[in-house]
This record gives C-alpha cells, structure tokens and sequence, in this order.
C-alpha cells in the first residue's frame, strides 16, 4: 500500500511571468515541455477563458537553448525563423484543446490534440501532428482510428524497449462523461497505434479522467488517475506489472494526502526518482488550486509531502511541468490566474533532497 512519507521541502529561488496576452485571448495553459537535449520545447494553449469552445484556440511553442533562462519568440525556431504549420490550424468549423506532445524512438515528436466542431462542442476525435525535424516543421496526419470519441490527453508518453506507451480518455457516446482510461501501444513510431487494455473503466472501476504514467523499471508501470465523477474527485494511484497488460486495485490517493486531489498530473523520471507535477486541490475546495511537486525513490510506493510552489491559492492554475538543468536546479513551467485570464509562470527551483536520485550527483 502506498504511503506519504516527510522529506526536505524545496526551495523556490525565482517566480517569473514568462507569458500572457490582452484579452480576449488572454487565457495562457496547458504547459508542456519536450526535452530533446540542447533543445528545449514549451507547448501551451491560449484561448479566451477555460474550457470554453472556441474556434480561435491555438496551441503555440516556443524553444530554447539554454534550459530556460530565454525562450524564442511565439511560434518562432530558436534561430528566430518562423515554424511550419504552427499554430496548428484546426480546420474550418473546428476548434482545438490542450495539446498532448510525446517522442518516439527514432526522434519524431507527436503532439496529440482534442478537436471538435464549434460551437457545438461535439468530439472529432484526436488529430496527431508530427515533426521529424525538431520541431521546426510539422505535418497533419489525420485523426487517429479515425475519429470519434477516443481523446489521447494522454499527461505523457514512455517508451519501454522501443515501444511507444500512452493512455487515452474515452468519451461516452453522448460526450457526457468518460467511459474509460485506455492504454495503447505503437511499434512503429506513432504511426499506428494498438489498444492494450483499461487502465479504468466507469462501469467496472468508477469514472476517471486525465491519466499520467511513468515506467518503474522491469515490466512496471504506476498511472496515477484524477476522478471523474465530478471536478472535484479523489485521484488514484494503479499499479501495473505486466506492461499495462492487466492492473492492480485503484487506490485512493486522496485519502493519503489529508482529502488533496490532482489533476493533469505530469510523472518524470529524472534520475532514479519520479516527480510528480501538475495542480492540486487542497480538501477538494471549490476553486482553490495550486502548483504541486512531490516524488518517489522507490517506484511510486511511498511519496514524499507535497510542495505548493505558489505562495497563495489561485482560483486557476497548475497543469505544470519540470525538467532539471544542468546546474542541478530545476524549471518548472505551470500557468497561474482566472478561469477568464492567466499567465504562464516560471518556477526556478532546488530540492535539497535530490541527491536520493542515485544519478551522480553528490550534495
């Protein structure tokens, strides 16, 4: 049974607005980030509020060289030329979500993206947009199975022995609620993809929605689930140790964490520890979130406390994500504001801790 176990609270070094914008489109989200070395790359969704169907959402990147200390302008290369194909048009009618980004094992990045029909909000599917040149340029291939309700915001990729892993929230036919968490599997760099099983199902399990993943090493993997029952559910943690095969019990994770949930959780290996970022809600209240990091040393069995990096609740923020620099420290990218306006927030910060990660580093 997992357990929360006390560890050294980080340290924040630095707070920095990076990004926002007039209104109407003034609601900057969603953060990303794909590490491909040298080359960094944040993935963000700018809209007029939350949540809202709007055919002049887009989904934006920007690059960097330098781990973070300065970004390329919108949707421009790190050299300053403009990308291809970015922002990702959606198509006549149509209007786009959060973007979802993962690597495959020969280099390409996919960016997985809900689409609907505006206004009406109905469900196309999932478009897949790939880039085999680092970003700089990407092509539209389609729908994946086709379109319908099958939705990859999949919070993160793995791949495990050349073989691409991600999770996949399926909509019911109404697009009402979600009927279930699927996992899938590609052998061929995202070109296909092949259903390995449920991760939950709403009338087998309960109803869950944004699923993160991380591989523990081995034949296991540990997901960790946000409720969907209503927004403001208990999460969940699921164990599995056949590759996503079959899966253990879903446990409350919630009730380990003093009634805390989370969402849109984001699992990293770095090193041979797994942190966990995304938004949390403390005692599920009502509009009242914050930006999380908390971790494992032992394969996502005991965690350590949580860390709120922002110095007050915010009635919208979160959906962050971390890469460590070279200096040791850590970037955190999360956006922090209104459900009608928000900025997208840089966290500089240091866990004193990190040393348990047995990768080399000596404090």
């Amino acid at each position: 049974m997992p357990s929360v176990i006390t560890q050294h609270p980080v340290d924040v070094l630095s707070r920095t607005v990076l990004w926002s914008g007039p209104p109407p489109y003034d609601k900057y989200g969603s953060t990303v980030l794909i590490d491909l070395g040298p080359v960094w790359i944040a993935v963000y969704l700018v809209s007029t509020a939350q949540d809202v169907i709007d055919a002049g959402s887009r989904i934006h990147l920007r690059f960097s060289i330098n781990q973070g200390l300065t970004w390329s302008d919108e949707d421009k290369y790190y050299d300053g030329s403009a990308l291809t194909n970015v922002p990702f048009p959606p198509g006549a009618g149509r209007y786009y979500g959060d973007g979802y980004p993962c690597q495959c094992p020969n280099g390409d990045i996919l960016i997985h993206i809900p689409v609907g029909l505006a206004p009406s909000g109905a469900y196309l599917g999932t478009q897949q947009w790939r880039s085999s040149n680092g970003g700089k340029a990407w092509t539209d291939e389609g729908l994946i199975f086709g379109g319908g309700t099958h939705v990859f915001n999949h919070d993160g990729s793995m791949i495990i022995n050349g073989v691409m892993y991600v999770s996949a929230a399926i909509f019911s036919s109404n697009m009402v609620f979600i009927d279930s968490n699927n996992f899938y599997k590609s052998l061929d760099n995202g070109h296909t993809w092949t259903f390995v099983s449920y991760i939950s199902r709403r009338l087998v399990d309960r109803s869950t929605t944004e699923a993160a993943m991380e591989w523990m090493g081995g034949t296991s993997i540990v997901a960790m689930l946000r409720g969907g029952n209503n927004p403001h559910d208990d999460s969940f943690l699921r164990y599995s140790n056949d590759l996503g095969l079959t899966w253990g019990p879903l446990v409350n994770f919630s009730n380990l964490r003093g009634g805390t949930s989370f969402e849109r959780m984001r699992l990293r290996r770095i090193g041979s520890r797994i942190y966990a970022t995304g938004r949390s809600r403390p005692n599920q209240a009502y509009q009242l979130v914050n930006c999380p990091v908390f971790w494992s040393d032992d394969e996502g069995i005991t965690w350590s406390i949580t860390n709120s990096l922002n110095a007050a609740p915010f009635q919208n923020a979160g959906y962050g994500d971390m890469l460590r620099r070279g200096d040791r420290t850590f970037f955190y990218l999360c956006y922090e504001g209104t459900l009608d306006a928000a900025s997208i927030i840089a966290y500089v910060i240091d866990i004193p801790s990190h040393a348990k990660e047995l990768d080399g580093w000596v404090v």
